[in-house]
């Protein structure tokens, strides 16, 4: 099955205007004929999910049509003035859960594309046993288990271990947030960044969501390419968005930078161990070592981009500077992304840690070749190199 939605915080489709908001979604590759119901709670801070006398009695049913596909519209969901973030759940007519998805709550006045697929089930299910562990809806472990969680193969044991190791490398002593706040970055640094991340995970033209929702549109049961390639996509801006939501709030990207190496030193024990163990397969370790492999290198030729814009305008870098490194760095982002994609691809829910050990290697090799290319396009001639420098003489 898979689903896809569009999250509008101020109209029910393009009839009438509420000051509610709704949720407006299509599911497509269900049962035909078969009934749905779509019901919608908040994580709430302290990482439960609201039930009982929490609920928010916000659900739908609708009946898939004869291709499969599902409509519907639920008035009342929250902004991100409330939560961070929503629960998704979609169950057949016997209220077994067919697929869930974790959203980020949006912006006021804004919509939120999404789309819910086998691996966001899998990712709830992670994020779900991993909040409830830390009692915090925290944005930045929601990211790193989006990030981590990319198969449908993952089995309840892995996707156990991976709880408790996104759990423990984000909030324990010396972990990502523990780093940070010992390297003077304050609590109120802490909450914008928080703040900024589930913006842009919800921007409904370039965050994670709207990626994910369009991994889902272009879904087809003859290629499943298609689908994987787009979650690459998806996936390669979750890092970037990490780093980039700490210039809003204060905080030196790349400090975040070095968070990841401690987050890191926290987590890879606990992995290993869980593999000696037996209680993650080897896939699954491949997959956290690729995926975050991938995720860095990408973070360092984002940033060398971003360092290159600021010196060249500092420089004075001419209009032909300008347009060179503009061109140089399109091509490179391009290439980024189509390496992501192609990564993602690998994903079967049947891979072995040598495939994707294989797809990582093709990654990297894409990625190394595309910097390389932008470094040698991007070269000034040494007398602009002169000239600039004799600027700030």
């Amino acid at each position: 099955m898979k689903t896809s939605r569009l999250l509008r915080p101020w109209a029910i489709a393009s009839l009438f205007f509420l000051a509610a908001s709704f949720l407006g979604s299509h599911a497509w590759a269900l049962t035909a004929g078969q009934t749905y119901t779509v019901t919608i709670e908040k994580l709430t801070s302290s990482g439960a999910v609201t039930s009982g006398t929490t609920t928010l009695g916000l659900s739908a049913t609708a009946t898939a049509d004869a291709a499969g596909k599902l409509s519907f519209s639920i008035a009342g969901i929250p902004n991100n003035s409330s939560c961070n973030f929503l629960v998704v759940t979609i169950a057949d007519s016997t209220g077994v859960a067919a697929r869930r998805s974790i959203v980020p709550c949006p912006d006021v006045g804004k919509t939120l594309p999404l789309g819910v697929s086998g691996v966001t089930d899998k990712q709830t299910g992670a994020l779900l046993a991993a909040f409830a562990s830390a009692g915090t809806d925290d944005p930045v472990l929601a990211v790193f288990g989006f990030a981590i969680v990319r198969s449908t193969g993952m089995t309840t044991s892995d996707l156990t271990v991976l709880a408790n190791a996104c759990n423990q490398g984000i909030n324990a002593s010396g972990g990502f947030l523990s780093y940070l706040s010992s390297n003077g970055v304050t609590a109120a640094q802490l909450a914008a960044y928080r703040t900024n991340i589930v913006s842009r995970l919800a921007d409904p033209d370039i965050g994670f969501s709207k990626s994910f929702k369009e991994s889902v549109d272009v879904a087809s049961s003859s290629d499943s390419t298609l689908e994987a390639a787009k979650r690459g996509e998806a996936s390669g801006k979750l890092l970037k968005m990490l780093v980039q939501a700490a210039t809003t709030a204060g905080i030196a990207q790349d400090r975040v930078l070095e968070a990841f190496n401690a987050m890191g030193s926290v987590v890879m024990p606990i992995l290993n161990a869980a593999r000696t163990a037996g209680t993650l397969s080897a896939a699954s370790l491949q997959t956290v070592n690729s995926s975050i492999g991938g995720g860095m290198q990408k973070l360092t030729a984002d940033r060398t981009v971003e360092i290159y814009t600021q010196a060249l305008a500092t420089l004075g870098g001419s209009a032909s500077d300008q347009a060179i490194f503009t061109s140089a760095a399109t091509t490179l982002g391009n290439a980024m992304t189509a390496a992501f994609a192609n990564f993602d691809k690998v994903f079967t829910g049947t891979e072995t840690a040598a495939q994707v050990q294989a797809a990582q290697t093709t990654q990297n090799t894409a990625m190394e070749a595309a910097f390389s290319a932008f470094m040698t396009n991007t070269a000034a001639a040494n007398s602009r190199v002169t000239t600039m420098i004799s600027n700030i003489e």
